[in-house]
């Protein structure tokens, strides 16, 4: 379906227009897989430059108290943000939910799927959010826990307005805080990048949830006219990725 321009209240911002004309929407999702975050640390679970929206957001923890386990989202560079968009283990345990059901928050659904506090597992959906982001969304993990580290999993579900030709790479490093940057350059060379996406995703997907892989990924999405091969052959080169993924 195409999509004219959409006003909506932007973050913290206000009302703006996403830029979504001829673009079309399109389902996203990262999963990071059972991770370790160490003690006092953050682990980064998604980086876009695009326009969308995250509608679902899920949050596992082991090992740490749930007031200490934390999944933060920033759009649009306004802020970090929990509560006002999605709930995380810590935002439920703030809140007093701490039975295993389904619970009216605000606007969405919050799902509490485990609530262990004898061993230190906790599991949260958010179902329903309405996080709307014109440039930009990040979402990381914390340990706020000074003394133990985790095990936690970051998912979110997503749309972006855009094409439907989708570039998946194999990064050299985590280029989270550059996907403004790589889309510029893309832009600027190939005419046109409608989103870059710096995301994780589980290498064995069916295998026990403890023996899971999660490695990062780079995905560049282009409008169909736009030649592949050279973005691949630009990004290869110059030591931003590795390798195409399929």
């Amino acid at each position: 379906m195409a999509l004219g321009p959409l006003e909506v209240n932007i973050s913290q911002v206000g009302y703006g227009t996403l830029p979504v004309a001829d673009r079309r929407l399109q389902t996203f999702n990262v999963h990071t897989g059972l991770v370790a975050v160490e003690a006092d640390s953050t682990y980064d679970v998604l980086n876009v430059s695009g326009s969308g929206m995250f509608y679902s957001v899920f949050h596992k923890s082991e090992g740490i108290a749930p007031n200490y386990a934390q999944l933060f989202c920033n759009l649009d560079n306004a802020g970090t943000e929990k509560d006002k968009f999605h709930f995380d283990i810590f935002s439920v345990n703030y809140h007093g939910i701490t039975t295993k059901d389904f619970y009216q928050v605000a606007d969405f659904i919050v799902q509490v799927s485990a609530w262990d506090t004898t061993n230190n597992v906790y599991s949260v959906y958010s179902r329903g959010c309405k996080g709307y982001f014109a440039n930009s969304l990040y979402f990381y993990l914390k340990n706020a826990d000074t003394a133990n580290s985790s095990n936690q999993v970051g998912e979110i579900w997503y749309f972006l307005y855009t094409s439907t030709k989708n570039i998946k790479l194999k990064p050299s490093q985590w280029w989270g805080q550059n996907v403004q940057e790589l889309r510029k350059l893309i832009k600027q060379d190939y005419k046109e990048c409608e989103a870059v996406i710096m995301d994780r995703y589980v290498i064995n997907p069916d295998d026990p949830e403890d023996q899971q892989i999660s490695a990062p990924r780079l995905q560049i999405i282009v409008p169909d006219w736009v030649d592949e091969k050279k973005i691949i052959e630009r990004m290869i080169k110059e030591g931003i990725a590795e390798d195409v993924l399929s």
